[in-house]
């Protein structure tokens, strides 16, 4: 008789790697509010629903997904959601590129294309130690 269970149906703890990445994406933004405080980058108004915001996302941009260029602290509503639903000639799209230019420079993204190419495969070991290395530094803060 043929095994006709549906794995994909099996509930499955999360992975090692999952697990890191979330604790990792916790101690990031605790760093990044540390560092440049609790307003957002994009309006200069106080923190009301602020994230990390990544200019490259994380599935364009994988190995840029803790690099502090290519992070800004940002209020989700409006100025996250809009910089991932609309196009430009959005109010709040072009809002936002054009604060990213003013932070980051003219020719963002080819440097943080050149980066991302330049970063380190996210494997456990890597991302284990850089928990342990933001940790330190959250701790020395």
């Amino acid at each position: 008789m043929i095994n006709m269970r549906r794995s994909y149906l099996r509930r499955k703890g999360k992975s090692p790697r999952a697990k890191l990445y979330r604790e990792l994406d916790k101690i990031f933004f605790k760093l990044l509010k540390h560092k440049r405080g609790e307003t957002c980058e994009i309006s200069g108004r106080p923190a009301n629903g602020l994230g990390t915001f990544h200019i490259l996302s994380k599935a364009t941009a994988p190995r840029l997904r803790y690099s502090e260029q290519n992070c800004l602290l940002v209020n989700w509503l409006p100025y996250h959601y809009a910089h991932h639903q609309h196009n430009e000639g959005h109010k709040l799209y072009d809002e936002c590129i054009a604060r990213i230019k003013e932070l980051r420079g003219e020719d963002y993204i080819e440097k943080l294309k050149m980066l991302n190419s330049l970063a380190d495969h996210h494997n456990t070991n890597y991302l284990s130690l850089l928990l342990l290395a933001m940790q330190q530094e959250l701790n020395e803060s």
